[in-house]
């Protein structure tokens, strides 16, 4: 964990001398099943909704191959299972495919805050069962996997706003540390990339 931590630091130092930076913003559904094989169950199964933010800073000047570092919030809220608030580091390595439409793969981790769902009780040492407060959260690793696309809504300006789909896949845990160690959610969200203008000077 405190090499992963190191390691966060040192690329987001680096990116603060990047030029082109953006923030971004959207909206999905996610769905608890296996990782990436589970996706198609996120246009039919259960809505679990969710929103995230993002700021991206990218780290080399390549003009068709790009890599950011992007940090993550998000809030999920997963009906009787939890609502989790995740705070990320990613790794981005964005393709140009064309003059309007980039291709992109990340994957990072970080930290989450996770509040129960419903109920929970805990046997205590007189054996009387008793109910834990909901509002306490469990603080929980988290791993992130990101693949997808984004579209420039002007074809002569491709650092300009873009449009966003991406399908993630989080690994959450310790979840149930005897039951389920590791909870995969996948989601789908779209959404939009803005760029932020600098001065000349940064």
């Amino acid at each position: 964990m405190k090499k992963y931590l190191v390691c966060c630091f040192i690329l987001f130092i680096y990116a603060a001398n990047a030029q082109q930076k953006s923030y971004g913003f959207a909206i999905g559904n996610h769905a608890t099943s296996l990782p990436i094989t589970g996706y198609p169950q996120l246009f039919y199964s259960n809505f679990h909704p969710g929103i995230d933010f993002n700021y991206m800073r990218t780290i080399n000047k390549s003009t068709k191959n790009l890599l950011h570092v992007r940090l993550n919030g998000s809030l999920i809220y997963q009906r009787f299972v939890q609502t989790i608030n995740i705070y990320t580091v990613n790794l981005v390595y964005d393709r140009l495919l064309n003059s309007r439409i980039n291709f992109n793969v990340s994957l990072g981790g970080g930290y989450g805050a996770a509040f129960e769902g419903g109920a929970v009780a805990k046997l205590n040492n007189e054996g009387v069962y008793e109910t834990k407060s909901r509002f306490i959260p469990r603080s929980q690793f988290i791993g992130q996997f990101q693949t997808g696309i984004s579209y420039a809504l002007k074809k002569d300006n491709a650092d300009g706003l873009r449009i966003t789909a991406q399908f993630r896949t989080i690994i959450q845990g310790p979840f149930v540390k005897d039951y389920v160690p590791l909870l995969p959610v996948n989601a789908f969200l779209l959404g939009f990339q803005l760029p932020i203008k600098s001065n000349s000077n940064d």
